[in-house]
């Protein structure tokens, strides 16, 4: 049966174990999504390490969008998974710029809750724990998560 556990954001009582990392709490929405997309699959230092390779390689999410994959995945190449991130991170910007003009995710922090979980999940490989990080460690969201053991 699943355990259902509370857990409170940044203001909430309590610490909570910040696995996405506690500098997501000064970034952007973008630089938190595409930070938790390099965390998957890997240790928090390789991710840590790749995100920050990936920005000083490209300043802008724009020079992303436009870079070829192959010269995306060299700075994040330590965090592993290299060429599936690039994909999905470039299908993102390129959703981005295409529906709004610009890579930015900023219009979800006017969202409610449900609606921010939808707009995220419709991009590849960005699933209920990537969102639930966004969404506790960026965009300071009080969240109930649901803990599923599977049998043995």
């Amino acid at each position: 049966m699943p355990q259902q556990l509370s857990i409170e954001g940044p203001g909430g009582q309590g610490k909570v174990d910040d696995s996405c990392g506690a500098e997501e709490r000064q970034k952007s929405v973008l630089d938190s999504l595409i930070g938790t997309i390099l965390s998957q699959n890997t240790t928090d230092s390789n991710s840590h390490r790749a995100f920050q390779a990936l920005k000083a390689k490209y300043p802008t999410w724009e020079e992303v969008r436009v870079a070829a994959p192959e010269d995306v995945e060299e700075p994040i190449k330590m965090g592993g998974l290299a060429a599936i991130k690039t994909g999905r991170i470039q299908v993102i910007l390129n959703t981005l710029k295409q529906e709004r003009g610009e890579c930015s995710m900023e219009y979800l922090r006017d969202l409610e809750t449900e609606q921010i979980k939808k707009e995220l999940t419709r991009f590849k490989g960005v699933g209920a724990k990537t969102v639930s990080c966004v969404l506790m460690f960026c965009l300071n969201r009080s969240l109930i998560v649901t803990l599923v053991n599977p049998s043995p």
